[in-house]
């Protein structure tokens, strides 16, 4: 038993019950059901389609992290993608449970941020991501009527733990900010092996000491 190490993480935390957070002191927290924020969506789309004179929907899918836009029919009536990306953004902005609106030029313009813009940064991917990403407002879940879920920029969702056992490893806490893939650098180090390639994360110098 004293022959192995752990090493124990989690790629995200989780949002508490909305429910379980009101009576834990936190008044704001609410539960959005995905039907009503659909209807927002919808409305929004159709106001906007009114105001520019479209037809076809401006919305390809949408969810409650994201939306991907339909620009065929705006690009014939000489709206360009960009403000067609700012102005739904500015629109659902505009509800009282969405605390930003990102859009993929925001994301991809350098030297330009807001509050969680740069942790939304390092997991947008051109082509892939949506081109609108939504931050809803602290202890907001956009979910079903049960359960809860993940995805937001908040303390809740990104505080994870790291955590090491093993006989080589003195019993420790340390409070201090670090990554998830601080860990692979680290147990490398320990275990004497040399990465080939360039890794992401850093060695943990609180555990240098610690093993024999």
């Amino acid at each position: 038993r004293d022959q192995y190490w752990v090493a124990l993480s989690a790629d995200h935390g989780v949002m508490p019950f909305p429910e379980e957070l009101v009576k834990r002191g936190h008044p704001e927290a609410r539960r959005i059901f995905n039907q009503a924020h659909f209807a927002q969506m919808e409305r929004i789309d159709a106001e906007l389609r009114t105001e520019l004179g479209l037809q076809d929907s401006l919305f390809v899918f949408s969810d409650h992290n994201g939306i991907f836009l339909n620009y065929a029919e705006a690009q014939e009536k000489g709206i360009s993608p960009p403000d067609l990306r700012q102005g739904i953004a500015d629109a659902v902005r505009e509800l009282d449970y969405i605390a930003d609106v990102f859009t993929s030029d925001e994301l991809q313009m350098e030297g330009f941020s807001r509050p969680f813009m740069e942790a939304y940064r390092r997991s947008y991917v051109p082509g892939r991501s949506p081109d609108l990403l939504i931050v809803p407002n602290e202890n907001v879940l956009i979910h079903t009527p049960t359960g809860t879920s993940h995805g937001t920029p908040y303390a809740y969702d990104t505080h994870v733990p790291v955590v090491f056992l093993g006989k080589p490893f003195a019993a420790a806490k340390y409070d201090r900010r670090v990554a998830t893939v601080d860990m692979a650098p680290t147990l490398a180090f320990l275990l004497g092996i040399e990465p080939t390639d360039p890794v992401n994360g850093v060695v943990l110098e609180e555990l240098r000491p610690k093993v024999q």
